[in-house]
């Protein structure tokens, strides 16, 4: 089904392969009824941490969460810090820097703080190679992820609060590392009072 709505501002898709056109048309007739993604904690978790303001020339493309599974873990030999983030949810928020290319956001949601520090700092960080060396995120150590065949870092990560967040590079390395470093320091990450997470004033 491709239907545009009343006002025609939006084109609506829906498709099935095992679903009748009435049953399509019941779920076609839901939209807006509800908030939507915003109904779930998921997604305001790590959605809300992206930047309210971004730098000139940055183009926000789009927004993809998922919840990792085994294969992110053998993807990464089978890590122990990447076996740790198996079942957690992690937010990828897709950027466009005019004239020079694309980079993301990675953010994956740890629950606690204690469990962020020890998947990174007791897991990750040790977990050594000759492309990592350490550099400054949110006055917290992060790691700057290097590569001998690109011009510019691969990514730059950090652990903050329940968060560990990365920002990729690897797109079209037209980030430099106080590129990266702006654009993840950037991200907005604070303390609410109630519960670990982001509190951002605008939505």
């Amino acid at each position: 089904m491709v239907l545009v709505d009343t006002d025609g501002e939006y084109v609506l898709l829906c498709q099935s392969t095992d679903k009748t056109d009435d049953e399509l048309f019941k779920i076609l007739g839901e939209i807006g009824k509800g908030e939507g993604m915003i109904d779930y904690k998921e997604f305001n978790n790590c959605f809300y941490t992206l930047p309210d303001k971004l730098p000139e020339g940055d183009i926000f493309l789009g927004y993809f969460i998922m919840k990792l599974g085994e294969d992110y873990a053998k993807n990464k030999d089978n890590a122990q810090w990447a076996k740790e983030v198996v079942g957690h949810w992690i937010a990828i928020g897709a950027y466009y820097t005019i004239n020079r290319g694309g980079w993301d956001y990675w953010l994956f949601d740890l629950l606690t703080s204690q469990k962020s520090d020890y998947i990174y700092k007791d897991l990750y960080d040790k977990d050594e190679t000759p492309t990592k060396c350490r550099v400054t995120v949110f006055g917290e150590n992060g790691n700057l992820i290097t590569s001998w065949y690109r011009d510019n870092p691969l990514e730059i990560n950090v652990a903050k609060l329940r968060y560990v967040c990365a920002v990729g590079n690897q797109i079209s390395n037209c980030l430099s590392q106080k590129d990266l470093i702006a654009r993840a320091e950037a991200l907005q990450l604070k303390v609410d009072s109630k519960e670990e997470g982001p509190q951002v004033a605008t939505k």
